[in-house]
């Protein structure tokens, strides 16, 4: 089981060193789009359909493409992409849609399916939305903030289950993820800001262009990384309220998309909103 996971780990960080560099050595932001639509619309199929918690094949199906809408949407990166501005618009049009045909497919629907499919699709689509956002920035940035969210992420989770399963003894919330112990959540962050920091000086060695601000970074590291952990919580509540183990099959040794990317979700909305409000990088 572990190496299936690990050699699972190893393909899906190949896969996007590999979108990362066709994207930005083409320009070919559609690659960026395309992928992040994709994951957007399998995690939405997951969270709808996998769990149960809606049962009318056609809302689920005009959600997955309403969370890729949106994924797209965000970005913003290309003129083409002009189209998608009136999300907001469509966000209200797309909830009449779906709630007016539950209202005459009760037999297959209910009051409750609707509001399920729209906060879910909304809320994935948004929040791949802002990794894709964020990816897009200028020249090395770009790949700086896809690989932040994830050394926020990947790097405190793997941390937490080497430290957790050496040193572990206090449960953290056995009721929703009984492996989780206290020392590991503690070991995870560490390792998150040990690795950050790290990446961070590196980034400025190599970088022509741009300088991190390192203290801020290291910082937020902390916070990100239990952020992270909110995250993975929170897909694991509701993992343990539909009765399921896993969100899908798709990633072998992991499970679905959301299984493997459930921190990154927490984290990326609150990145973005820290690349605003704080100097994370600027020029040199």
């Amino acid at each position: 089981m572990m190496k299936t996971r690990v050699r699972t780990g190893i393909f899906i960080g190949l896969v996007i060193v590999a979108i990362g560099a066709l994207g930005k050595v083409f320009q070919g932001y559609f690659i960026f789009d395309a992928s992040f639509a994709l994951l957007a619309g399998v995690g939405t199929w997951e969270i709808l359909h996998n769990t149960g918690l809606v049962k009318s094949k056609f809302i689920t199906v005009a959600s997955v493409i309403f969370a890729a809408y949106c994924a797209i949407g965000f970005g913003e990166v290309t003129e083409y992409t002009s189209a998608f501005l009136f999300r907001e618009y469509t966000s209200a049009v797309f909830l009449i849609v779906i709630y007016c045909y539950s209202m005459f497919d009760r037999k297959n629907s209910n009051a409750l399916e609707p509001i399920i499919a729209f906060g879910f699709s909304l809320s994935l689509g948004f929040a791949f939305g802002t990794l894709l956002h964020l990816l897009c920035q200028k020249n090395e940035s770009g790949i700086f903030y896809l690989l932040l969210c994830f050394g926020f992420s990947w790097v405190s989770d793997m941390g937490a289950y080497f430290v957790g399963s050496a040193f572990g003894k206090h449960k953290l919330c056995p009721e929703l993820s009984p492996k989780k112990t206290v020392e590991g959540a503690i070991g995870g962050a560490v390792c998150s800001l040990i690795l950050v920091t790290a990446f961070c000086f590196l980034f400025n060695a190599l970088s022509s262009d741009f300088k991190v601000n390192i203290l801020i970074i290291a910082v937020i590291t902390v916070p990100m990384s239990v952020i992270g952990m909110l995250g993975d919580l929170m897909f694991s509540y509701i993992k343990r309220h539909c009765g399921i183990k896993d969100y899908g099959k798709c990633l072998p040794g992991h499970g679905g998309i959301l299984d493997r990317f459930d921190s990154i979700i927490a984290i990326a909305p609150v990145l973005y909103i820290a690349e605003i409000l704080l100097p994370l990088i600027e020029r040199k």
